[in-house]
């Protein structure tokens, strides 16, 4: 029987040869075994031809290309390289959960089995299949799937087209899992470059809550889901507060902050990675309360990506579907990406605020500035040298050693008979001074306590005697005391 065989493998290699060039065209899943009928019939004759493939995580399976002799299609809608979570079949469905667990599938007449399988296993019952042969597609030691004939004539398999489907699913399992990888290859790509038109949406305002229903529609064609949102954790805190929140509807429900420690699988996201829940309800701790608001909005299945602001994880971005084991390995990647670009908004965002936070810090100082240069030319203008008016040579003298010493650091000692105008000239220093924003002390009494005591001895004791921080410059008064009792004469008045 293998000897007679030979002869068809040989047309079957020639036939995967043309394949390989074809695929330079679009992959078409209801015409890829068309050129594999012909030789296929002389080794297992059949009416239908299938190739299933096994979904990452091996709990279901799609049809990556099927033929039929005779008959309509069975599986439109349910191809691998569409790329659709909702055309995936359950792992035993079509009698093919043996198959993918690595054994042979021979069926001699599928009219016994009614009773006994699914409502779906009895599909091609109802299309007319009686007898089917199937077997697991191996790349490496690892099975991808399972290539299966069917027959509408019952009895026509036995162990040798067993064996057949075996030879023919050792030359096209790594041809059939290179394709997969080809394709989606491409769709990683294309989902990749969607993502860049995201520049714009971000661009159009610098706070997420604003854009959230645009950045929904952006990503919906790139990465389906029913519920999506963006939550942020504040520094020194442990809670997830909600952004915003937007369902397929287009509706933005109010969502509750959470404490992070009430999620099942916070350190995985504190750790930076991205939570893939295949299936909600069994791998959820409902004792948890951010579990339970999972579970309560709706979500089957779920992906929670963690938004990385340098080495702190700052929040998150999920998206929720209500049927199980939706997303996959392609879809934590995109998810990944997204997650980055939010980021880079947030951080603008907060970069904004805090220009805007600094602006305004700057204008009330301005303002503070502006306020004081008024106060001081207020004071200029009622204590200022030029307030002071007078003709007298001693008086004018006094003035001008007042004017010099104001500047420095140098303690000035004024000396004078009451009445004199020791008070207005030293206030004239003051504001004239580095220290004019500092307060004017007037002490109040006699000469006798003028001056503290230490003062008082280095001003008596004379220039030669005062200590350091005494007197260093004296601003000789008695001019002007002397002109004063004559002020009318000399012409020397203070303008109040």
């Amino acid at each position: 029987m293998t000897d007679a065989m030979d002869p068809g493998l040989g047309d079957l290699l020639a036939s995967l040869a043309a394949l390989g060039r074809s695929l330079q065209e679009r992959f078409d899943p209801q015409h890829f075994l068309a050129e594999f009928s012909a030789p296929v019939q002389a080794l297992v004759p059949h009416d239908r031809l299938l190739i299933a493939y096994l979904e990452e995580g091996g709990d279901s399976f799609t049809v990556f290309a099927e033929h039929a002799v005779r008959g309509p299609l069975l599986h439109e809608g349910r191809y691998t390289v569409d790329f659709d979570p909702g055309g995936r079949y359950a792992l035993d469905e079509f009698l093919l959960g043996s198959v993918f667990a690595g054994e042979p599938l021979l069926v001699h007449d599928a009219q016994e089995l009614i009773g006994v399988v699914s409502a779906t296993d009895q599909r091609p019952l109802k299309a007319g299949i009686r007898a089917r042969v199937g077997v697991p597609l191996y790349s490496g030691t690892r099975v991808i799937g399972a290539f299966a004939a069917a027959s509408f004539t019952a009895g026509v398999y036995a162990d040798e087209h067993v064996a057949a489907c075996r030879r023919i699913g050792d030359l096209i399992g790594p041809f059939i899992e290179n394709i997969v990888l080809l394709h989606r290859e491409r769709r990683r790509r294309r989902r990749l470059e969607a993502l860049t038109g995201l520049t714009g949406v971000f661009g159009a305002s610098l706070k997420l809550a604003d854009i959230l229903p645009r950045l929904a529609e952006a990503v919906r064609p790139v990465l389906d889901f029913d519920s999506m949102g963006a939550a942020l954790i504040e520094p020194n805190d442990r809670t997830l507060q909600f952004v915003g929140a937007i369902d397929d509807d287009g509706h933005q429900p109010e969502v509750e902050p959470i404490p992070l420690d009430e999620l099942s699988f916070a350190p995985r996201v504190e750790r930076g990675e991205i939570v893939n829940i295949r299936d909600a309800r069994q791998e959820l701790d409902l004792r948890r309360l951010g579990d339970r608001r999972l579970l309560d909005r709706g979500g089957a299945s779920s992906l929670v990506a963690p938004l990385v602001f340098g080495d702190r994880v700052g929040g998150t971005v999920y998206f929720d579907k209500r049927r199980p084991r939706w997303y996959d390995a392609a879809d934590v990647e995109v998810a990944r990406v997204l997650a980055a670009e939010i980021v880079v908004a947030v951080q603008h965002q907060r970069l904004a605020d805090e220009q805007q936070r600094l602006a305004l810090i700057e204008a009330k100082a301005r303002r503070l500035e502006q306020h004081v240069e008024s106060l001081r030319g207020a004071l200029d203008e009622r204590y200022g040298f030029e307030r002071i008016l007078g003709q007298a040579p001693a008086f004018l003298e006094a003035i001008d050693q007042a004017k010099k010493v104001a500047p420095t650091e140098t303690t000035v000692l004024l000396t004078g008979e009451s009445g004199t105008g020791k008070e207005v000239l030293a206030r004239a220093i003051h504001y004239a001074s580095a220290r004019a924003d500092g307060p004017f002390v007037a002490r109040a009494g006699g000469r006798r306590h003028a001056l503290p005591r230490r003062d008082r001895r280095a001003g008596a004791g004379g220039a030669g005697q005062a200590p350091a921080r005494a007197a260093r410059a004296r601003v000789r008064a008695g001019g002007l005391h002397h002109h004063a009792t004559r002020r009318r004469a000399a012409g020397h008045r203070h303008q109040p």
